[in-house]
């Protein structure tokens, strides 16, 4: 990555107003734009992504427990808004309802 575009993902712009709002001319980054760590990480893996999730799989239906937990993460991630039930009396109306 050059020197010239290492800041942000964009040019020099004006910055932030006192509200904290961005200055005329500076929209913030761009939609989608990435950090320099993911790309950096992306481009290592270049080409490779097919044969690392192969050996994954491979190395889970061997019994190794870990490959198993990242395979069926990925496959079935834990729900993390699954629902709760539970019984609630009837309530018709204001008194109905017992606070203690």
């Amino acid at each position: 990555m050059s020197k010239k575009n290492d800041r942000n993902s964009g040019a020099k712009t004006e910055g932030r107003n006192a509200d904290g709002t961005f200055a005329p001319g500076n929209p913030g980054k761009p939609k989608g734009s990435r950090h320099r760590a993911t790309q950096a990480i992306e481009a290592m893996l270049e080409g490779q992504q097919e044969a690392l999730t192969q050996r994954a799989i491979d190395k889970a239906l061997e019994g190794d427990v870990t490959a198993l937990r990242l395979c069926l993460d990925r496959i079935a991630p834990a729900r993390k808004d699954a629902p709760v039930s539970f019984a609630l009396p009837e309530i018709e109306t204001a008194e109905d309802v017992d606070c203690h």
